[in-house]
């Protein structure tokens, strides 16, 4: 490989090793879960992923905090 292609060892990819999805899958699944109504046994997981997703919208998406009912 020529040393022009050769990344310097100390960078590092933003998100080697995850999942990135784009803004408007993001919205989808905030959408879904904020329309969810959960079963009792659901309810802390489903606040923990709604908290998640809103976060991300608005951290690395720029989108303003969702309106809270």
């Amino acid at each position: 490989m020529p040393d022009d292609e050769v990344a310097p060892e100390d960078e590092e990819d933003e998100y080697e090793g995850g999942m990135f999805l784009e803004k408007e899958s993001i919205k989808l699944i905030y959408n879904a879960l904020h329309e969810y109504k959960p079963t009792e046994d659901e309810e802390h997981l489903h606040s923990v992923l709604l908290e998640e997703f809103e976060e991300i919208l608005v951290v690395d998406y720029n989108e303003p905090y969702p309106d809270v009912n």
